[in-house]
């Protein structure tokens, strides 16, 4: 099986079983955004996002850490692999950075109803 078909089946065992077989109530709305395995695939880095904020999002990281056995376990039922990776939980701040970086766009365009002659006009009549 080729890597990159192999983290994207990896994405999605575990995407499914912690929808439909992970009963953990620590751990919240997750979304499995992407699976990198290491050379010799003994590690799978698990990127995950989560609605949630604060206290709540640390106990959904618990929730999966705890779950990484379990989840493993279904893993193994599911593909024929020699060796089974051990799964590490990363949070995707990715999401986060690009809501960031929005908002500071959104602060520095002009207002969206103005044209610039009348955003330079307004400019003029404030430095007066």
């Amino acid at each position: 099986m080729r890597e990159g078909h192999l983290e994207e089946t990896l994405r999605r065992i575990i995407a499914e079983a912690l929808s439909t077989r992970v009963k953990d109530p620590r751990i919240g709305f997750v979304t499995i955004n992407e699976v990198r395995l290491n050379g010799d695939k003994t590690i799978a880095r698990v990127f995950y996002t989560v609605m949630e904020e604060g206290e709540d999002r640390r106990k959904s990281q618990a929730g999966l850490k705890s779950s990484a056995r379990f989840l493993r376990g279904i893993i193994g039922d599911s593909l024929r692999l020699r060796t089974i990776p051990r799964l590490v939980f990363l949070y995707d701040e990715s999401l986060d950075r690009s809501f960031r970086l929005e908002q500071i766009l959104e602060d520095l365009a002009p207002d969206a109803g103005e044209t610039p002659q009348e955003d330079d006009a307004r400019g003029k009549k404030e430095s007066e």
